[in-house]
Parts: C-alpha cells; structure tokens; sequence
C-alpha cells in the first residue's frame, strides 16, 4: 500500500498525504477504526511538519470520519478547526466544508438548513468542474429535501444524478454515488408508484444490479441497505419468499460489525419499521 511505501521511504509527507487518503476506502469497506486511525495519524504528522494545508486537511478529514461515526459535535468541532486554520484554504476545501456543515445539520435533524448547505456546496463543485462532488451533494441535499416533505424536488435531484451515473459503465460508476443513489430512487420511486408492479419490477432490477456490485467490491457499509430495499420491494410485489430470503440476509448483514459505525448501528435499532 501507499502507507507502506511512505514508510520504506521515509518520507513524512508521503505519509502523512497516504494516511488522509487511506481514509476514504476504508469507510467505503466499513473499516471505521481504521480510517479513524489513518486520519489521526495524518493529521499528527501534519502537525508535527507545522504544514498550514496538511494541518487543515487533517482537520477536515477527522471530521469527515467523525461524520460518517455519527459523532456530530467531534464532526464540528473538526469543522472549525479547519475554518480557523490560518492558510491552505481554496475553493474544493471551502465546498468540502460546506458539504460536513451539511452531514452535521442532517445528523442533528435540521433539514432546513442541511439542504441549504448541500445546496450550497453543490454550486461551488459545479463551478469547480468537479461533477462527482456536485452529484454526491445534491443526492443528500435530495435526502434532506424528502425529510422536509418536498418530494417533487427531491425526486428532480436524484433522479438527475442517477440518471447521469446509470450512463456510465458499471466499473465507473463511484460507490459513495451510486449506492445511495440507487437506495434513495427506490425509496422515491416506491412512495410514487405504490400498487405499480412494472415500476417495482423495474426498481428491484436496479437495486439488485448495485447489490451485485457492492459484493463484487466489498462495500459492506451498502449490502444490508440494499439487502433490505429489495425485501421491501418484494413484499410489494407480494413474493413473500424471496421478501423473506432478502430480509433475512439483511438482517445477517447489518450484524456485520462493518456494516455501520456504533452510533449507526445504534440509531437504526432505534429507528421505527
């Protein structure tokens, strides 16, 4: 791994750039420790070369780990952090910032505002040119949006973004994109086109294609979601059998201890049916 080769290296700030990095497709494979590790450890060796940008990636990235634990008020103050980080501050930064305040308004119940911020954080991808950012926020800025109740515009979003990921080949297609892309157009599409059996075939085509690709890359954090969409759809298509085939394999998925971070897991036992 790059890690590893930094390492070998000896090389500081190869290693500290690795270990931020690293974070990534650790929480996509639900290997939350372990990002939370690589982003201290990033963070520490940025701090102890005293380098302004490598400091204030550090603190945004604690956060975004933070985040994705559901530990909001650790997310914020990650957050600031990094707004008060002196220097390295540039446009994909600030819009990535933007995009945290969202999560942590989402994970604290403020929809209003969250969708303010995903929106907001969209339109300064867009005008950087980086569309994969611009789409991942305007599916959340959706979420928040059906949280509201505003179904006609959060369909709008999200099927614009599916739409413009289901156009490009399976192998490049982004998982922290199409997963939940294909999770929140189920929900959508299920609220819409209740008692629609060609519309529910049709979904539970798509959301099976995603979970194949979620098994052939061990995106684990995806499989009892998507397990469980398809349960749901199956009961509206009243195939009580397979219904029960997929609800069982979501339940064995979701006790997979990388299926969700703690607080997650915690949170969805609260949830109601």
């Amino acid at each position: 791994t790059e890690i590893r080769s930094a390492k070998r290296a000896s090389d500081r700030y190869f290693l500290m750039n690795a270990c931020l990095q690293a974070v990534y497709p650790d929480l996509e494979r639900g290997q939350w420790r372990r990002a939370q590790r690589a982003a201290r450890t990033g963070a520490r060796i940025a701090s102890e070369l005293s380098w302004p940008y490598g400091i204030l990636e550090g603190a945004l990235t604690q956060g975004q780990v933070a985040a994705a634990m559901c530990a909001w008020d650790a997310a914020d103050d990650f957050r600031r952090r990094a707004i008060e980080a002196p220097w390295g501050h540039h446009g994909h930064v600030d819009a990535e910032l933007e995009y945290l305040e969202g999560e942590i308004l989402a994970g604290r119940n403020d929809f209003e505002r969250a969708a303010g911020a995903f929106r907001s954080a969209g339109r300064a991808f867009r005008a950087l040119g980086v569309w994969v950012y611009a789409a991942r926020s305007r599916l959340r800025e959706a979420e928040a949006l059906l949280r509201l109740g505003q179904r006609p515009r959060a369909v709008r979003l999200c099927d614009g973004a599916w739409r413009s990921l289901a156009a490009l080949p399976p192998e490049k297609r982004p998982p922290i994109l199409w997963f939940p892309a294909t999770l929140l157009r189920a929900e959508l599409r299920a609220g819409d086109g209740a008692g629609d059996p060609a519309r529910a075939r049709e979904t539970r085509y798509e959301v099976a294609e995603a979970l194949a690709q979620a098994r052939a890359i061990h995106a684990i954090p995806y499989l009892w979601r998507l397990l469980a969409s398809l349960a749901s759809l199956c009961v509206k298509l009243e195939e009580t059998e397979e219904a029960r085939r997929y609800a069982r394999e979501a339940l064995r998925a979701f006790r997979d201890p990388r299926a969700s971070s703690p607080p997650t897991r915690r949170a969805a036992l609260r949830a109601p049916p």
